[in-house]
């Protein structure tokens, strides 16, 4: 696949995880965010962002990572 299939690829994970997290873990509403949000709310987008341009970085492991961050939270 080329480089923008993979990014597309990456991102639409990326957001479809971020929906899960905040279904998941009832932060619906955004006015009531704790600190320790923040700070996962901050991590899990330096993933996203550092991941979707990295092109040594397969869909899989982007994956991998996904799961094991949600687990995490």
């Amino acid at each position: 696949m080329d480089f923008y299939t993979l990014t597309a690829i990456k991102f639409a994970l990326g957001i479809l995880m971020m929906i899960f997290q905040i279904n998941v873990l009832g932060k619906r509403d955004f006015s009531l965010n704790t600190p320790l949000n923040q700070v996962q709310n901050y991590v899990l987008g330096g993933i996203i962002g550092g991941v979707i341009y990295n092109d040594s970085i397969s869909v899989l492991e982007f994956i991998l990572v996904l799961i094991a961050w949600t687990m995490l939270v």
